[in-house]
Parts: C-alpha cells; structure tokens; sequence
C-alpha cells in the first residue's frame, strides 16, 4: 500500500484524469450495449470534437482496450463486492437457456443482503456454457462456480429455478445435490411460472384452441406488408383504432391477457378481414380464422379470459418484482385461491372448513349460472345477442367456465406451496405491529432451527423477539405504513442500541436479514436472458462467454449510471494495466 501511494503520488494528474476518462467510456459502452468496434472512431472523432482539450488528446481506447477495461478493471470490481456479499447468508437463482443460439447457458444469480446499504439485492454471479443439462451437470458446473469464487454452500439458505424436475426433481436434480452439501436449503420453486402454468392449463379445457388461434392470427399478418395494408382499410371501414397485433407466446406469463384484450380491441375489424378474404372458403388457416371470428362462442371465452386472468396477472406481476414480497406469499395465495373460489363456489361451502378443503368439484356446492361469475363484459353480451347466440352454446360456454375454474383452483392446490410452515411464519417481518402481535416465539424459533448457522443462540434469540413483539411502536425504526420499506427497517433495526450501548436486537436482525434474501420468484432469472439479448445481438455475434459475461457483471452489479459512476484507485489501476496484462497472453 506505502508503495503504491509513492508511485501514485508521482504520477501526473491529467494522466489520472484520462485513465478515469477510459473507465468511464467502457463502462458507457457496457450500460448502453454498444459495440466496442465504436470505440475504433470514438477515439478519433472526440479528438476532432474537443482540439484544446489535453485530456481529450491523450485519452486512447480502442475497441481491445475497451474490452480489456471491461473484463479486467470494471468487472472483477463489482465481482469482488458479490463474494464479499456473500459471506454472509444468500440464497441462489438459476436457469437455463439457448439463448445464445447452439450453447445452452446456465445463469447463476445470487440474492444478498448489503448491511451497508440496508438492502436487499440480486446479483449476477456466472453463466456458464453446459451443454449437457443433466442434474449432475448442472450442479458440477455450480459447484465450479462457487470454488472459482470462493463461496461457501453452507451460506446458502434458499435456491430458487424453474419447476423443471431437472432442477428440483426429489431424485438427480440440482436441488437434490445441493442438499448433500446444504441440507437445510429452502426450495420454494417459481410462483409465477406456477401461475402461468395453472392459466394455461385451465386455458386448455375450454373446447377452443385460444392460444393457437391467437399465434396463427399474428404470423398472418407478421411478413405480408399487403395483408397489413388491406387489414388497415378493414379497421378504418369499422371505426377501429388502428393498433398492431399483439403476438403470443406461451412461455411468457403475461401474453395471453394483453393478446386476448388487443384481439377484441381488433375483432370487428378482424371479422371483416377474414370474412371478405378469398380464401375463406377454402379448407386451411384462413377459414378457421373466419370461423373463429364470427363465432359468438369463440367471442364468450375472449371476454371470459380477458376478465378472469386478471387476477393471476397481478398476482404474478406482484412477486416478479426485485424488491421483498416473499413476507406476503403465503397471505397472496390463499387470498388468489379464495378469490377463484369465490367466483364459482358458495360462500357457505368455502366458510364451512380450511380453504384447501373445500369440495369445489362438488355441483351442489357451486354457483348457478345466472351468478357463476364471469364478467360484466360476458353478461353484456349474452344479453345484446339472445336471438342469435343458442341456449346450447350458452350451456355449453358455461360448462366450460366451470371446468376451468375447477382446473385453476386444482393446479393451485396441487402446486402452489400452501401450509408451508416458513411461508406462513414470515409476516413477522413487516414493520407493522400488527403483523407481529399474534405471532408465537416458537415459529420463530422454528424458523431459526430450519437455517442452522444463522442464529447463533436461540436463546437470546426468544428473549430479543419477545422484547421485540412487546416493544412501543414509537421505540422502534420509523416506517412508511403504506409503502413500507422492510429492507430499510431491518437495517435500522440492526443498529438500534439499549441506553448501555449494547446492541438490543442482535440475533432476531441477522435472522430477518437471511430470510429477506429467499427469493420472491425466478423473475430475475428472465430478466437476465432479456439483457443476454440485448447484448449478444447479431453485430456482436462472435463476442465469446467470458466477455458477455464481464458485461453482465457490469450492468447488473452496478446500481449507478455511468455519468454518475466514481473509479476508485483500484480500478484506474487496473485500467492502466488491462491491455499490457492482456497483451502478455500472446508473448
């Protein structure tokens, strides 16, 4: 370090200046996905833009000192402050994909929480190639991961993927392997693909294929610029708002809400569309668009769909979200499942006994179809259409409203993680004193006993929670009851001291800390391949895995933009040093 500061103190400022200059730029081009081919003119042109600027005629970064800035200055930065999070607590995120192209990828995310920051973050921590996605691979490459890191499985408390049985299956999966080396991980699986998969399978008992219907609309359309032509004179000949249509996709968990209400924004005029096309009479797709379209059935189940999927959609929305929302999940599930069952199911046979027991399959216990819900939309126009639309497909569209909201409460019960003992004592953690007045010391201590290695004395840990739970309100960290930050509250909590200086709630902070890092779902994993698409487009095909993945870090680890972004002393020296070390690779 004295060493160093002398060679540091002799070198010229305007030499520091241009070194910050060059970090800044590579970050720049990380933030913004640019090509590092641009930094070939960038340093000319800022040459030719600023003349009299000494800082400007010094400053050299090319696209290989660019790229070496990126891999060996700013990322590894961010790298090192991840496994320093990761000392403590965390809980790990991952997933596959083809995102790029022929190599299957597998992104590992890690959930921590920064004591200095009072916050609960995500962080990418690797992304392998593994081409060869068995459980045992899978986790071999894992494992290599955390060696190369130096990250420790027994500070692993939660794991959360996909529900693939690859990745959680009891027997030869990723989750089973874990286990051997960390048995008291918690594995919640994904809620939101739950949701997505419990829409789709209710989707498919009703008697029209939606979903292929809605794909075959879309690609129609998609490459034929005189198809979209004429469709336009279609939509201004109905008084149509001219907006495109929306493509579906099945494995993404909010398309089938937005497509179903685009395509009855667009029905009048697509009805017209397909109707006048000349080969709607002809065997083939067209005709079975125009069948679609002027059926009033098909017409019920849009409206129905685009009333009902509303609550998974917001509920799914919900726990995508980064910051902490695994302290509701067990109160949002039984609430999304006691809001199913309601629709179609009598109050007094929900009320009767535990809601998962509930005989909803039994008729005498569900709704009439005069109030069998199923939107004020459906109603309308069951109404406007009674000469035309027959007592048989009305029965038969309100047998089908049945079978689905029986397979959607079905799916929940048999993969939604109710009565999950951790999930149903977690509520504590809200700053509100009411979360926390009913709660017993012993699930909280269960809760402690289920993460050894958290909690270091269980006893001091009931004495600290019982002051806690009997604790003024006015004693405690201050929160915002309506939008409270529970990260931010812990955090302060984890400071406050008794009128002796001792610090008062020592053990119960860094057992809330741990839980608030499990994840809420396998969003963040999604978002990852979003950004790997993002990066790895088509002008920067040939970019190799260790660079996409220094970009990576860079984006995703940096939680400032890079006109805000200050180089500390280790990176400008590792700036200085980048192109020279990776020069030597070839001597």
């Amino acid at each position: 370090m004295v060493q160093y500061g002398r060679e540091h103190s002799k070198r010229d400022p305007l030499e520091d200046r241009v070194t910050s200059a060059e970090a800044t730029w590579a970050y720049f081009t990380a933030e913004h996905n640019i090509p590092f081919s641009v930094s070939d003119h960038f340093t000319k042109i800022v040459k030719v833009m600023f003349p009299t600027c000494p800082e400007v005629q010094k400053f050299s970064s090319g696209r290989t000192k660019t790229t070496q800035v990126v891999k060996r200055a700013l990322a590894p930065e961010v790298d090192r402050e991840v496994e320093s999070l990761c000392s403590g607590p965390f809980s790990i995120l991952c997933d596959e994909s083809n995102t790029r192209g022929a190599d299957k990828c597998l992104v590992i995310l890690v959930r921590v929480y920064d004591a200095v920051r009072h916050q609960t973050m995500t962080k990418f921590l690797d992304m392998p190639i593994c081409n060869r996605p068995s459980g045992e691979q899978l986790f071999n490459t894992i494992d290599d991961v955390f060696k190369k890191r130096g990250l420790d499985w027994g500070n692993v408390i939660g794991y959360c993927s996909d529900n693939a049985s690859v990745m959680v299956g009891r027997n030869n999966s990723v989750l089973s392997r874990i286990r051997l080396h960390q048995p008291s991980v918690f594995d919640l699986g994904c809620v939101c693909h739950l949701a997505n998969l419990c829409a789709g399978h209710a989707v498919r008992q009703l008697p029209i294929p939606i979903n292929d219907m809605l794909v075959d609309v879309f690609y129609h359309f998609k490459h034929s610029s005189v198809r979209k032509e004429n469709f336009k004179e279609f939509q201004e000949f109905t008084d149509t708002v001219p907006e495109k249509i929306l493509k579906h996709a099945t494995t993404r968990w909010l398309s089938l809400e937005k497509c179903i209400q685009r395509t009855l924004t667009q029905w009048p005029a697509l009805q017209s569309y397909f109707s006048s096309n000349a080969d709607a009479e002809k065997p083939g797709k067209v005709k079975l668009m125009r069948d679609f379209f002027e059926s009033h059935e098909a017409r019920l189940y849009c409206l129905f769909l685009e009333f009902i999927l509303a609550p998974l959609n917001e509920f799914n929305i919900l726990f995508q979200a980064d910051a902490v929302k695994i302290i509701f999940l067990d109160k949002e599930m039984k609430r999304l499942l006691r809001k199913f069952l309601g629709k179609f199911v009598k109050v007094a046979a929900i009320g009767q006994q535990q809601l998962t027991d509930v005989r909803y399959k039994d008729i005498e216990n569900q709704l009439p179809d005069q109030i069998l819900a199923v939107g004020m939309r459906v109603r309308a126009y069951l109404a406007e259409n009674e000469d035309d639309v027959e007592p048989a497909t009305t029965a038969r569209f309100f047998r089908h409203v049945r079978l689905f909201y029986e397979a959607v409460v079905w799916k929940m019960l048999n993969k939604f993680p109710f009565n999950n003992k951790v999930l149903t004592n977690l509520l504590w953690l809200h700053p509100n004193p009411e979360s926390r007045k009913d709660v017993s010391t012993d699930s909280v201590l269960q809760i402690a006993e289920q993460f050894p290695g958290v909690v270091k004395d269980l006893d001091e840990l009931h004495e600290e929670f019982v002051d806690f739970q009997l604790s003024d309100p006015k004693d405690l960290p201050r929160f915002d009851g309506e939008n409270p930050d529970v990260d931010q509250f812990w955090g302060a909590v984890s400071k406050q001291k008794t009128v002796t200086g001792k610090l008062q709630f020592p053990q119960l902070s860094t057992l809330a800390q741990a839980l608030l890092t499990i994840p809420n779902s396998n969003a963040d994993s999604e978002r990852t391949f979003s950004i790997v698409r993002k990066i790895h487009t088509e002008s920067r095909n040939s970019m190799n895995n260790e660079t996409l993945c220094a970009l990576l870090s860079v984006k995703i680890n940096n939680d400032s933009h890079c006109y805000e972004k200050k180089m500390s002393e280790a990176v400008l020296k590792d700036t200085r040093s980048a192109c020279t070390e990776y020069n030597k690779m070839f001597d």
